[in-house]
């Protein structure tokens, strides 16, 4: 079982180039906001937003008196809907299990902790909120808050993963009740390696649960296995990894063993979202190229740049 932490390597988009990007974002500061990007959900401002049918326990304040006698029958009342706005908020799990820190050097939590800082390099200047959260771990641990003076990774992520070894096995869903208020984002980053029993039933409940208040949850996959089969070839091979304690195992590849092994992979990914309901969230895929070699920091960050996902909740035009 791995128990040590990864070496993090410095975010590889510099601070100015995330500057450019950001000042492209939908900069909506209003006197008495804040927060520079702005969420909506429903409640009372002085934005209008759209009409419902009244029902037993609305407010009869919120009735619109003409447009009933205009559109509905006598008896048929129409309720006003307003829009309120609210500063942004990001929540992002960590998924720290062992298969998280494979391959060497470069492991896919890298690529979450690269993710994770520049969001908050992103968002703290702004004056908005973004957590980092330690998904697996001692219950109600694990949390790394940015701000406008802690938008760096370099000193706190000793602290956050400081249980990794101790308490992996344990899914840590208790911060979600403070940090994911209704209209928040809940950001999920994980290579989806998810056995079939309680802690993946937990989750997939808890992601369920997020959707009421207008929660908008973002799963990153990263998927570092078309590398790792370029990077392995075929042959006999002594393979570490997730599993394997005590002694590398030996095994004889050929495309034959890789093609049980992408459908192993395949099944656990899929055996784990069908458990969340149908359209409930946005899945992003973060593909490592099929080659041996390649510059991790040069394709993470073309790939930030131009994740969609990225530009739906900073972008004006996206």
């Amino acid at each position: 079982m791995v128990s040590t932490l990864p070496d993090f390597l410095p975010l590889p988009i510099s601070r100015s180039g995330l500057e450019r990007y950001r000042m492209r974002s939908r900069r909506m500061i209003r006197p008495g906001m804040l927060g520079g990007h702005l969420m909506r959900r429903k409640g009372q401002s002085m934005e209008f937003r759209d009409y419902d049918n009244y029902q037993r326990g609305d407010d009869v304040r919120y009735v619109d008196w003409r447009a009933s006698a205009r559109y509905g029958q006598p008896e048929d009342l129409l309720v006003k809907n307003f829009v309120a706005e609210e500063q942004l908020r990001i929540f992002v799990s960590l998924d720290n299990r062992a298969s998280m820190m494979f391959p060497e050097p470069i492991s896919k939590m890298q690529y979450a902790l690269w993710l994770g800082e520049a969001l908050g390099v992103m968002t703290a200047p702004f004056g908005d909120h973004l957590t980092l959260h330690r998904l697996f771990g001692k219950s109600g641990s694990g949390l790394l808050e940015f701000g406008r003076s802690s938008s760096s990774l370099s000193r706190p992520v000793e602290k956050l993963f400081a249980d990794l070894g101790e308490h992996q096995e344990e899914v840590n869903l208790r911060p979600l009740k403070k940090h994911l208020p209704p209209t928040a984002i809940w950001m999920i980053i994980s290579d989806f390696y998810f056995e079939d029993d309680r802690n993946a039933l937990m989750l997939s409940d808890a992601i369920n649960r997020a959707q009421d208040g207008m929660r908008w949850i973002i799963l990153v996959d990263i998927d570092s296995w078309p590398h790792e089969k370029a990077a392995l070839g075929v042959g006999s091979r002594r393979i570490d990894g997730p599993g394997f304690v005590e002694n590398k195992s030996e095994f004889d590849l050929d495309e034959d063993v890789y093609e049980d092994l992408e459908k192993a992979i395949q099944a656990h990914k899929e055996r784990f979202l069908k458990r969340i309901k149908s359209g409930a969230y946005d899945l992003s895929t973060w593909a490592w190229p099929a080659v041996p070699e390649f510059n991790h920091q040069d394709h993470f960050s073309s790939r930030f740049l131009n994740e969609k996902l990225i530009q739906r909740i900073f972008m004006r035009d996206a």
